[in-house]
């Protein structure tokens, strides 16, 4: 994790790179926000923030409520999704001149907008070139799906494939960057890719892994 995570966490009692940051005595939670997700829209409810200014005032305003991470998504100005650093980095911006909550920048991205590609085959992905750019706004954590999986939305199917080169790139992206992985893990399987590229060294203790559950065709009986 970056130093300036670091300088944050300890403002609030915790050091994330020592001790679990959510466990233990006399330790108070990690407190997590996702104010707008990578797949919902306005057409849900109008009052999902999705503009950096509107996402920058629910951040401050859960902040203020005790959040200490948020994981943000971008959006365009027609509201599709994207990881256009540019977009991050004015959210980011936004957000740090207000408060020291720790920023985790989606690359997962959503499914819509700038983030669905066409395949030569004319099958449908989730963008993993827009996926990468997540890593360029300067976030001190960025989400990590290190898996392969076909997600489906009415008659729009997409692909999520993060292979094993894949996240290789996305990991030494992170790396490079001085980026803390939030680790997403949607099936049990993911937890062996996971293992294998912390063994790698592509991140230290303590570990930050977010076991998904309800995802359809994943975990989707495991909150019943």
């Amino acid at each position: 994790m970056t130093q300036r995570a670091i300088r944050h966490a300890e403002g609030r009692g915790r050091n994330p790179r020592t001790r679990p940051p959510s466990w233990g005595r006399g330790r108070a939670p990690n407190r997590v926000i996702a104010p707008t997700g990578g797949m919902a829209d306005k057409s849900v409810t109008p009052h999902l923030p999705t503009q950096p200014k509107e996402i920058a005032d629910d951040v401050v305003r859960c902040w203020e409520a005790g959040a200490s991470i948020v994981a943000v998504h971008a959006r365009r100005p027609d509201d599709g999704a994207t990881c256009d650093p540019e977009i991050y980095g004015r959210i980011n911006e936004l957000i740090r001149s207000r408060c020291d909550i720790i920023i985790n920048n989606s690359t997962g991205g959503g499914i819509s907008g700038d983030m669905v590609a066409t395949l030569p085959d004319g099958r449908q992905e989730i963008s993993f070139e827009q996926r990468i750019k997540g890593t360029l706004a300067g976030a001190e954590m960025c989400t990590f799906d290190p898996q392969m999986q076909c997600m489906h939305r009415g008659d729009l199917e997409l692909l999520m494939d993060t292979s094993w080169s894949r996240c290789l790139q996305l990991a030494q992206a992170m790396k490079d960057r001085g980026i803390k992985p939030e680790w997403e893990v949607m099936s049990l399987s993911d937890l062996v890719w996971v293992k294998d590229l912390i063994a790698l060294g592509y991140d230290e203790p303590p570990h930050y892994i977010n076991i998904v559950l309800g995802k359809h065709k994943l975990m989707s009986g495991a909150t019943r």
